[in-house]
């Protein structure tokens, strides 16, 4: 028998919009055919009939064609997850399951996967095999389609500034919606948490009102108002901090949460504390840290001191002016036990002219 050197053909599947979605809404599926072997294959030819929406259903269907003069056996191996079904000739087309295409014939297959409710992934994959003279190659075909998410926030980083002249009742917002196929769960305000006790929540009101967002998905926005003043200890820029959100009336709601980083845009950002633990007697131990301007203001270091003989500062009276001055403190105990001391900084800043930081060192015998 002639042997037929063939090759696989790509397919870009056609974008449809969807009926029943706000705006425009495309689909951008497509066919892959991953080969093991580069011998020869079959010829599989992949024809997209149609992208339909039903509800919040979307079906792909496509053809696949022998254009061999072998038969092609096609076996599904594995399916992206669960809200992905393949139908073949309208009969279910399982995991394990397996056809043969003879030659000159051609096969329906529909995939149809349920609009997946939630963020992530929206882009799932089956994978069937491609049997051709005892040589296996792998078809992928893979589907997309819109995701609303269940829980959404905006924005997803809210930065709040302090000046020297406003450090309390700074207000934000964020807008957060909720999508559910049932109504009746849209109509309870969300929960917060992990709200640090210099942020609190002002006023919740409705953004916009429940909606059909998609045919059977209905959404509703709401809006959160926030105060916060600035925390008692405060560096240039503090760690982002998470704030959740819940719906504990709607069981498959998934957390949200967005960051809120907190700036200050005065004085200077300096350690309050200095730690020395478990050093040996007699033995040096050293600490490098900054003070650096929480804008762009450039300062002099003027004087620093120390009242405790155990501790030795490395760094000299007179600086350069800069908007960042490091500073080395040694600890050299010549006892066991705890030892403090505090370290004065005096600065040409206007707005931190006199710095306080406390050094603790523990002195330890080495036995």
């Amino acid at each position: 028998m002639k042997l037929f050197i063939i090759y696989f053909i790509f397919l870009q599947f056609l974008f449809l919009n969807l009926a029943g979605c706000t705006g425009q809404s495309k689909l951008d599926n497509q066919i892959k055919i991953i080969p093991q072997n580069n011998e020869h294959k079959p010829l599989l030819y992949s024809e997209l009939s149609s992208v339909l929406e039903n509800e919040t259903l979307f079906t792909g269907n496509f053809i696949l064609s022998n254009k061999s003069l072998n038969d092609v056996k096609i076996e599904l191996k594995d399916i992206g997850c669960g809200c992905l079904s393949l139908q073949k000739e309208r009969q279910p087309f399982c995991i394990g399951d397996s056809f043969v295409i003879p030659s000159g014939k051609s096969v329906s297959i529909s995939m149809t996967m349920k609009m997946p409710l939630r963020s992530g992934q929206n882009e799932y994959s089956a994978i069937l095999t491609v049997e051709y003279q005892k040589i296996q190659s792998v078809l992928e075909i893979s589907m997309k389609c819109p995701i609303i998410e269940n829980i959404s926030v905006t924005p997803k980083i809210v930065q709040v500034e302090f000046d020297k002249n406003n450090v309390v009742n700074r207000s934000f917002s964020v807008i957060l919606a909720h999508a559910s196929h049932d109504q009746s769960v849209l109509k309870s305000p969300p929960n917060i948490s992990k709200l640090p006790n210099y942020v609190s929540l002002k006023n919740i009101s409705v953004h916009t009102d429940m909606k059909e967002v998609v045919s059977g998905i209905w959404q509703k926005e709401w809006c959160l108002n926030f105060n916060v003043n600035k925390p008692d200890e405060m560096k240039k820029q503090e760690a982002p901090i998470l704030i959740g959100f819940s719906f504990p009336n709607d069981p498959t709601a998934v957390s949200e949460e967005f960051s809120l980083i907190l700036t200050k845009t005065y004085g200077i950002d300096y350690p309050a504390r200095v730690d020395f633990p478990d050093t040996v007697v007699n033995e040096k131990k050293s600490r490098v840290f900054s003070i650096q301007s929480a804008s762009s203001l450039a300062f002099t270091i003027k004087s620093i001191s120390c009242n405790n003989l155990y501790f030795t500062i490395l760094q000299n009276s007179k600086s350069d002016k800069s908007e960042q001055h490091w500073i080395e403190a040694i600890f050299e105990p010549k006892t066991t036990g705890e030892n403090h001391s505090k370290l004065i900084i005096e600065t040409t800043h206007p707005d931190a002219k006199h710095l306080e930081i406390e050094l603790v060192g523990i002195g330890y015998a080495n036995n």
